[in-house]
């Protein structure tokens, strides 16, 4: 399956301007062959949670793009995906669930049905303050193949991988947000999560400019690979970057020949060792919290 990474310079909070872009992006998509497309972290408004300072105008804005599914969002999702005729990873929105907060992506076909959702399970400390809580697990959407789904801060947490990868997955497809952090650091957390899963990662970022054109923040558009590489990447904004799934894959297997990493025997291992430290932890807590009160009980005698 030929897979698109739409990768937008998002002007902010400008969602008609950004459709029109994104409309003609998934036109270009489409002519090349793409069947499956991911667009950025909240799109249609570019995501400024980690590059704006200001905390009062941060929950204005998430309070502003919270929303139930389905809602506006999600209707544009489903208009972009059935006019361009493809599969959409959209990205990620601030989905409001009852009194909850979620950055939830939703992957939608290209009759306009929505096939599933990931709500991200590893948050940021800004957006635990902002209200949003952590998804409760992993989850894939299988096509021609299995796709594990990840989002952002994900990227930055090992495990999400190694659980989806344990799902059997064949590629992992996500979003990255810009970061106040140099594009190279995160071009390098991508290259260790594939080298460690010996699965190839494809991760849309973006770029996001005020309205005066200044960039407040951007994210790379890039597919690395388990060798060490970097296979494809954005080299300038508003560009659709093709791979093909079938390619990374062989490129993925030639790579398992050469490199012998650890087994899942080993990582299970090392659970059960982490495990028991965390269990050995809490009983001392808790006998120290019996002794304190053993001690507080002797004194009041």
């Amino acid at each position: 399956m030929l897979i698109g990474l739409i990768h937008m310079r998002l002007k902010e909070l400008m969602r008609r301007q950004n459709i029109e872009t994104a409309k003609k992006l998934l036109k270009i998509a489409r002519d090349k062959g793409v069947k499956l497309a991911i667009l950025p972290s909240l799109f249609p408004v570019g995501n400024v949670i980690e590059v704006y300072d200001n905390s009062k105008r941060l929950k204005g804005i998430v309070k502003n793009l919270s929303e139930k599914i389905p809602g506006e969002a999600t209707e544009t999702f489903i208009d972009l995906a059935t006019e361009a005729q493809i599969y959409l990873i959209a990205g990620s929105i601030i989905e409001q669930a009852g009194p909850k907060l979620f950055v939830t992506t939703l992957i939608v076909s290209p009759q306009g049905e929505i096939l599933g959702k990931y709500r991200k399970m590893a948050i940021s400390e800004r957006e635990r303050n902002l209200g949003i809580s952590t998804g409760k697990e992993p989850t894939y959407i299988t096509l021609d193949h299995r796709y594990g789904l990840i989002t952002e801060d994900d990227i930055f947490v090992p495990e999400v991988s190694r659980i989806l990868r344990y799902k059997g997955v064949s590629v992992i497809l996500g979003t990255l947000k810009p970061y106040p952090l140099p594009p190279e650091v995160i071009k390098s957390v991508s290259v260790t999560r594939a080298i460690e899963e010996e699965t190839p990662f494809i991760m849309v970022g973006q770029e996001v400019e005020d309205r005066d054109g200044n960039l407040l923040g951007s994210a790379p558009s890039i597919v690395t690979l388990p060798d060490g590489s970097v296979y494809r990447e954005a080299d300038e904004p508003n560009t659709v970057v093709t791979v093909e799934t079938n390619v990374l894959i062989q490129e993925t297997n030639k790579a398992r020949k050469v490199v012998d990493l650890i087994s899942d025997d080993t990582v299970v291992r090392l659970c059960k060792g982490i495990r028991k430290v965390k269990e050995d932890k809490e009983k001392k807590a808790k006998e120290k919290e019996v002794k304190e009160e053993e001690l507080e009980e002797e004194e009041e005698e």
